[in-house]
């Protein structure tokens, strides 16, 4: 069985979005989810011939949480804006 480089791909994308979830989060999260979820569709639909499953669950879950605290992090912004009238200091 091949592995699908989709799947590995995906993997990656949510491992370093999760160790760089602030800067890139945004854009790693998603990629990790889209692709993840490609590649576990793609194997499922190859019979048997393409493996690579657990990479893409891996990248599912890493990217579903990147996009979890990247989520949480805008809706802190909003509440301390909401509050404060200016937006959070980056210290």
């Amino acid at each position: 069985m091949a592995n699908t480089r989709r799947a590995t791909n995906a993997m990656w994308f949510g491992i370093v979005g999760i160790l760089l979830v602030f800067p890139f989060g945004v854009v790693l999260g998603p990629a990790a989810l889209y692709t993840g979820i490609s590649a576990l569709r793609r194997g499922r639909n190859s019979g048997g011939t393409m493996a690579g499953s657990g990479r893409a669950i891996a990248g599912i879950v890493m990217g579903s949480i990147v996009c979890c605290l990247c989520g949480f992090a805008l809706l802190i912004e909003v509440v301390v804006f909401l509050l404060t009238g200016a937006p959070m200091p980056a210290y």
